[in-house]
């Protein structure tokens, strides 16, 4: 893999008036803030960012700020403290943030990764319209031996050219990064998840079992099977897959 298997590119509104400290790393402070990004409809999306502090300190990082921020998309696994299971925590860990003018909404919101599928895809259809969909996870390497592991979801065609992956394929993706929300099962509280909308899926080399093994040593609990244990809020399928393009 090379140093381009991993781009986040977002630009939009700061969502909130304080920061969130999350960790300290070599003395080094980071933080979490929030970012509104447009979708080309009138849907928003709210998306979880890490920052170092030493990225804020020439940054009006108020809520309503306009920005541009670079990055990647990373994962880290979690401990939920009320089921004691390991869940992916998804964020987008930035090495650029500055204010900006307004960004078209058609390139306010780009990711590529490049890595192996790391579990077995689930494909399935939407109840409604029979729609193809599959969720597929990928491990996207990055410095010091570690690796991403990113969830994504995948429409139409490329849904269809995702569910025939197997575990240890190498595939590349183009497409946006993701909120989605929804309630747990017989309560009020609403959950939100982030993901990688697959607007493009390309199908690269086959992997060699000694990486299909490294690839698959994370096992955690998705998004998706999160909500298969909880009840579905009240988002449609259009809201959630307006970006994708379907010439069908």
């Amino acid at each position: 893999m090379n140093g381009n298997n991993n781009v986040l590119r977002l630009a939009g509104t700061i969502k909130g008036s304080e920061l969130a400290y999350t960790n300290e790393e070599s003395g080094e402070k980071f933080y979490r803030l929030f970012l509104e990004v447009e979708r080309l409809s009138d849907t928003t999306d709210i998306l979880q960012l890490i920052c170092s502090e030493k990225l804020l300190y020439d940054v009006n990082y108020e809520e309503g700020t306009y920005v541009t921020v670079r990055g990647y998309v990373r994962t880290r696994a979690v401990i939920d403290e009320e089921t004691g299971r390991k869940r992916t925590d998804v964020f987008g860990y930035l090495v650029d943030i500055h204010e900006s003018d307004l960004v078209d909404s058609k390139e306010n919101n780009i990711v590529k990764i490049t890595g192996r599928v790391c579990r077995p895809v689930r494909a399935r259809k939407t109840a409604r319209t029979s729609r193809e969909i599959t969720d597929i996870t990928i491990a996207v390497e990055r410095p010091y031996d570690k690796r991403d592991y990113i969830p994504c979801i995948a429409w139409s065609r490329n849904a269809v050219l995702a569910s025939y992956r197997e575990v240890g394929d190498i595939v590349s993706i183009t497409g946006r990064f993701q909120s989605r929300q929804f309630k747990k099962r017989d309560t009020d509280e609403v959950i939100v998840t982030y993901e990688v909308s697959v607007i493009d899926l390309q199908v690269e080399e086959e992997a060699g079992q000694e990486s299909v093994n490294e690839a698959v040593e994370e096992p955690v609990t998705t998004a998706t099977e999160q909500q298969e244990e909880s009840t579905v809020a009240a988002v449609t399928e259009e809201e959630t897959v307006q970006e994708v393009p379907d010439n069908e």
